[in-house]
């Protein structure tokens, strides 16, 4: 993947272009509210146009930010936000087209309409998200029971297992809730306050493994420039005999292969570096372990 060229020496990502068009949008509805220029199917269309604006000024961010600092919080953000933003611009546009031929009613569409989908477009990611985020779960639980395998049962191993079964309950929740709520105006805006509320929370955190997930496929793609010095591996588990463990070993052999490649390409030797120290079970350093399974492969 040589499409995206990485560096750090570049100028991080501003987004304040995003809160300025937020509020001159702000400025024009009070302005609709007041003079109403035009009818309401309009508004809709230019509620969906500043979607528009902010999801390509999110996407382009994020571009960016995946020059200046890949693997990084801002990345996660600037992607994930978007698919959100891009859930209220579904929800706008399936109204417009849905009722359009109410338009012609006072007030069919108006900013009540847009705050609403605001209010509820937590809900609604949630509802459009429930089959990526059953892929999501299946591929945890999947992965994780792989990984128990291979590096033995501990509470971290099972910690996707764990998100996997919160990420259904919260999907459950909201869709066993999701219903019209008959009672006083206290009881009903208690619902809505309720739901929406453990939907905005739960979808910052799908939202943030979303993004991850796409960040990791993007970064694991890269391949850098065939002419490294040297190569810094990061250490993790090793076992009683002070082998590393399979997940350790596989990144081990990823640098390695690089090494080889690297050779092959430009005739060019680099210098490992391993890094990792020794657990209070760890017999030796994870870093001399690593050292001493690339002295095996002739390194």
């Amino acid at each position: 993947m040589k499409s995206i060229r990485f560096n750090s020496r570049m100028t991080k990502p501003k987004i304040y272009n995003i809160a300025i068009i937020s509020v001159l949008f702000v400025i024009f509805l009070v302005l609709y509210r007041i003079f109403k220029p035009f009818n309401e199917f309009t508004l809709g269309i230019v509620f969906g146009i500043y979607l528009s604006a902010v999801i390509v000024m999110l996407l382009d961010a994020f571009k960016k930010q995946l020059e200046y600092n890949p693997y990084s919080y801002n990345s996660i953000y600037y992607i994930s936000f978007a698919m959100f933003v891009g859930s209220i611009l579904f929800s706008d546009l399936v109204f417009l087209v849905r009722y359009k031929e109410y338009f012609i009613m006072e007030d069919s569409y108006s900013y009540y309409n847009i705050l609403h989908l605001i209010l509820g477009s937590a809900k609604n990611y949630m509802l459009y998200s429930a089959p990526l985020v059953l892929v999501i779960c299946i591929v945890l639980v999947v992965s994780n029971i792989i990984l128990i395998r291979k590096e033995g049962r501990s509470f971290s191993n099972c910690l996707a297992i764990i998100l996997a079964v919160l990420l259904i309950i919260g999907e459950i929740f909201v869709f066993v809730n999701n219903y019209y709520f008959s009672g006083s105006m206290m009881q009903v805006m208690i619902h809505e306050i309720l739901l929406n509320s453990v939907a905005a929370i739960y979808i910052y955190f799908e939202c943030m493994i979303i993004g991850t997930g796409i960040v990791a496929a993007i970064v694991a793609a890269y391949e850098p420039d065939y002419d490294a010095d040297y190569i810094i591996v990061l250490g993790c588990g090793i076992n009683r005999e002070g082998k590393p463990l399979p997940l350790l070993a596989s990144r081990i052999n990823r640098a390695f292969s690089f090494y080889q490649k690297q050779k092959k390409v430009n005739d060019k030797d680099l210098k490992f570096i391993t890094s990792g120290g020794q657990g209070p079970d760890e017999v030796i350093s994870e870093s001399l372990s690593m050292k001493n399974y690339l002295l095996e492969k002739g390194i």
